[in-house]
């Protein structure tokens, strides 16, 4: 109902239904706080309030400390959200989100030297997962490093002609690397396709910069309207 038809207030009464039946459900606590804040029915306070009384219903949830990490990242406090990634990761090493968290907690307090660092270890074990090249994509942009970015959005680009790579990541990628008509074709496919992170969309620091493209506002009304 939220993610693919873009039903709110369905999917809110749904939300509202599993925590009412099982209120220490604390991967459905976390999930629902990120989702509403970034379609806006929650501030990022209400929503990190929720994702840490999800962490305090089931501490040693690497998953559920991640969220609570990656809220505290989309509130500002990149310090906070660093250290609970790094808690995060020590509880699972193995746990993708984790990883991948770690990854972009660096980044977002400008270690990018250090996240790029690291991102070889979670692409081998995650076989190139796309959310971990999108997201590498991105901190090569941040760092400057334009042929890099370029590089990994060739990648990503040359495996979507075989394979899915969601539109999403596809113009990150696309505009960490410099190329905005791409960016923006990419984000009309991500809207046309119901790619579920298009409610992502404007508030992820991933999209700073597609966010800034001329017609941005027009290409994602439909998901708003």
């Amino acid at each position: 109902a939220e993610q693919y038809e873009w039903d709110f207030t369905l999917a809110e009464a749904h939300w509202k239904r599993a925590l009412a039946l099982d209120p220490r459900h604390s991967r459905a606590r976390a999930q629902r706080a990120l989702w509403s804040y970034f379609r806006n029915a929650l501030s990022a306070v209400e929503a990190l309030a929720e994702a840490r009384r999800a962490v305090d219903d089931d501490p040693l949830n690497s998953w559920v400390v991640a969220m609570h990490s990656y809220m505290l990242g989309l509130g500002g406090r990149h310090e906070e959200s660093l250290v609970d990634a790094e808690r995060a990761s020590g509880l699972d090493p193995e746990s993708f989100f984790g990883q991948w968290n770690l990854l972009r907690a660096h980044a977002a307090i400008g270690r990018f030297d250090h996240a790029i660092a690291l991102a070889p270890t979670i692409l081998a074990e995650s076989g190139r997962h796309q959310w971990v090249l999108g997201l590498l994509a991105w901190i090569h942009g941040q760092a400057g490093h334009l042929a890099a970015a370029r590089a990994v959005r060739a990648e990503m680009e040359g495996r979507s002609r075989h394979e899915f790579v969601t539109p999403f990541w596809l113009a990150t990628a696309a505009a960490a690397a410099g190329l905005p008509d791409e960016a923006i074709r990419q984000a009309e496919r991500a809207v046309a396709e119901h790619d579920p992170l298009i409610l992502w969309s404007r508030v992820t620091p991933f999209w700073e910069t597609v966010r800034e493209l001329p017609g941005f506002e027009d290409v994602v009304r439909p998901v708003w309207s």
